[in-house]
């Protein structure tokens, strides 16, 4: 039995994440707004967060490159660590490219440089992925739509 009151989702992973990206994009993420991606009256809902995992998420909206950035924070029952997954929408192949190779050393700091660059050699060359995974991460790419989560969320 898990005494789900002591699970709390803090706003420090989505901001720790938004600093290094930001430190290492030469296009930073903007803040527009945030947002609790349960709620399905608001226009960052998806339908996986209709799941009980996502009941106490917290989101916030960016923009990057002219994008719609979504970032998730959610806690893991199991570990009591904060996941994050980055969602966008309406962007080219090239920058959902870019925002994989920024993002993915900051969601886990354990991937190397080879697991990273096969990645990335692959999404060029393929130019889409399905549940696609890399070192303590997956990511979905179809067409203009990217998701990247940690670990088997």
């Amino acid at each position: 039995y898990q005494d789900s009151s002591k699970l709390s989702v803090s706003n420090d992973t989505i901001a720790d994440f938004v600093n290094a990206f930001n430190s290492s994009s030469s296009v930073p993420l903007l803040f527009v707004e945030s947002f609790t991606p349960s709620d399905k009256s608001n226009k960052h809902y998806r339908v996986e967060f209709r799941l009980n995992a996502y009941k106490d998420a917290i989101g916030e909206s960016y923009t990057w490159n002219g994008q719609m950035v979504d970032i998730i924070s959610r806690e893991e029952w199991l570990d009591h660590k904060n996941k994050l997954r980055i969602y966008m929408t309406g962007s080219s192949v090239e920058n959902c490219i870019e925002m994989v190779r920024i993002a993915s050393p900051i969601m886990d700091k354990t991937i190397t440089d080879n697991v990273l660059r096969e990645t990335l050699n692959y999404l060029k060359e393929y130019r889409y992925a399905n549940g696609y995974y890399y070192s303590n991460l997956g990511l979905l790419l179809l067409g203009n739509e990217l998701m990247i989560k940690m670990g088997n969320d």
